[in-house]
């Protein structure tokens, strides 16, 4: 689904921008289900969606909407900004993220390991040094 609306490209950004503030200090069942909510809706978003998502980034890193020095690792990410080689996959990564998202079945017990998949993923479509062997790891990995 390489042709992504403008809403769509916005809500895929947001998560990613979610997915690169989580770490081990702020990865809990809420992120993992704003991720899950942001990708279900990634077919037909809406603003509200956009703005659950950027609420639940600002819940992870709270600090970073008033830093003086912003590093940009929290930014939204512009997916216009995919290079061409990589960009087929990383679409692929997506729409099967998107897919996984539907029939995830996470509880309590076991979210972080979905969780742990989605935000590699998103942070996968984020950033250029993700090679093509790994990007197709990616879309197995969130397959299984």
């Amino acid at each position: 689904m390489e042709n992504y609306t403008a809403m769509q490209k916005e809500l895929i950004g947001a998560l990613v921008g979610l997915a690169r503030s989580l770490d081990e200090t702020n990865s809990d069942f809420s992120a993992l289900n704003s991720v899950i909510r942001g990708l279900k809706a990634i077919a037909a978003p809406t603003s509200g969606d956009i703005e659950a998502v950027r609420s639940a980034k600002q819940r992870a890193v709270p600090d970073c909407s008033t830093c003086q020095n912003p590093c940009g690792k929290t930014f939204d990410y512009d997916l216009d900004e995919l290079k061409p080689e990589t960009s087929g996959l990383k679409y692929q990564l997506i729409d099967t993220m998107a897919r996984y998202a539907k029939k995830a079945v996470f509880d309590e017990n076991n979210y972080k390991n979905v969780l742990d998949i989605l935000a590699e993923g998103l942070f996968a479509v984020g950033y250029d040094y993700f090679n093509d062997e790994q990007l197709k790891d990616m879309i197995r990995k969130v397959s299984c």
